[in-house]
């Protein structure tokens, strides 16, 4: 079996919708978020790897300086971590031969979410 990792470092503003105005988080704020990806499968592609780190990191950066809030999916869905974390496993989920995949995304130095099936 192999496992590649890639990390990503991005930078994105965000609000949590339905909170209530006291919430600190209810107001826009912005994060350095750090993004972790682990893709296993048993098989390489002909180019000789599991994935091309390129291809995942812009998958990442997609977000990069970006209010989250007027991206999709999150122009409808919170921009919190664990939705991140669940929609960038949906993208990466795509890249052929992947068998295992697991999305950590960091919301600071203290906190994350992790999303694997």
């Amino acid at each position: 079996m192999f496992t590649i990792y890639k990390k990503v470092e991005f930078a994105a503003a965000h609000e949590l919708r339905g909170l209530g105005g006291e919430h600190p988080c209810s107001s826009t704020h912005g994060h350095t978020y750090t993004v972790e990806v682990w893709l296993t499968s048993k098989t390489l592609l002909s180019e000789g790897w599991v994935a091309d780190f390129g291809v995942i990191s812009r998958f990442i950066r997609a977000y990069d300086h970006s209010y989250l809030n007027a991206v999709k999916p999150f122009d409808t869905v919170n921009p919190t971590a664990e939705n991140l974390a669940y929609e960038l496993y949906e993208l990466i989920a795509g890249v052929p031969g992947i068998e295992a995949l697991k999305v950590r995304g960091w919301e600071s130095l203290t906190s994350y979410a992790e999303y694997e099936e």
